[in-house]
């Protein structure tokens, strides 16, 4: 295995070039292609994967192969998913030295339909409009992975990792289960073409299992008319009245948004302990 071309210690920037001159290839906007071109960020994304010899990672977007490489001298296998044939073609040449490279021609949003599953850990430099759906994805795999480690929008970082009263469903859905934490905010120019957008490392890291799916199911009833209150959105998914869900100690006039984590398990408790509360959906 070689490791003459670790672009940690490389100009990602004019090896990017090179590669797509090489190929005769130009970035497809349709498919959100920016490439990293920055080592420094390239190398806070690998110290927050804590890669062992023993890890097996999916990497979703492979793009020219930056990452994959560093990942492959590191760990015992990297599942390299790559949407666009014309890079596939790229990476299979460009990674022929590397046995432990398993790369797939494959949209990750199917790929991940299989229930079958080798990989312990996600680590990708993601196409910014696949984050939100794949994110879903990612945390509701069964066992849960161990660590997801993602480059993407900054506003969608932001957003995971969001506290009341700025809360939203899927920070809810990530934080009851993971360690969600922002690494660092990465400048739009570390990429090549550059967008129009900023970037952050996030990184998810699991400490339990799944939550129990009523739950969920209370979240994403509570987020599913963000504007209205708690109250009116589960009054249209449970038989569950305003009165009630203040008999829970909560304002009736209060939204989603405004929700600790603590008080979605309290409302689950409350429900459940009170005869009265009809949880089924209507």
């Amino acid at each position: 295995m070689s490791n003459s071309l670790s672009p940690i210690k490389s100009n990602l920037a004019d090896q990017t070039k090179y590669l797509l001159r090489k190929y005769k290839l130009r970035a497809k906007k349709s498919l959100g292609q920016n490439f990293l071109i920055n080592s420094s960020v390239l190398a806070e994304i690998v110290e927050a994967a804590e890669l062992r010899k023993s890890d097996v990672i999916l990497e979703v977007g492979s793009g020219l192969g930056t990452l994959t490489r560093v990942l492959a001298n590191q760990v015992q296998e990297v599942i390299a998913l790559e949407k666009d044939s014309r890079l596939v073609e790229v990476l299979t040449a460009e990674l022929s030295d590397f046995a432990n490279v398993s790369l797939l021609n494959e949209d990750a949003r199917s790929f991940l339909l299989n229930k079958e599953r080798s990989f312990n850990k996600v680590v990708a430099n993601l196409p910014f409009y696949l984050t939100s759906p794949l994110i879903n994805r990612l945390i509701n795999l069964s066992p849960p992975l161990e660590l997801i480690v993602l480059m993407v929008q900054k506003e969608v970082a932001e957003r995971i990792c969001a506290r009341p009263p700025k809360s939203n469903r899927l920070a809810v859905l990530c934080q009851l289960q993971a360690e969600c934490q922002i690494v660092s905010r990465i400048p739009a120019k570390s990429f090549h073409p550059t967008p129009a957008v900023d970037a952050a490392v996030l990184r998810i890291k699991s400490f339990g299992p799944l939550p129990d799916p009523f739950l969920v199911e209370l979240v994403n009833a509570g987020f599913s008319s963000p504007r209205k209150t708690l109250a009116n959105n589960f009054a249209t998914h449970f038989n569950v009245s305003r009165s009630q869900l203040e008999q829970c100690g909560f304002n009736g006039k209060i939204r989603a948004e405004a929700l600790a984590l603590e008080d979605w398990r309290k409302i689950k408790n409350c429900f459940l302990d009170n005869k009265n509360v009809i949880i089924r959906p209507r």
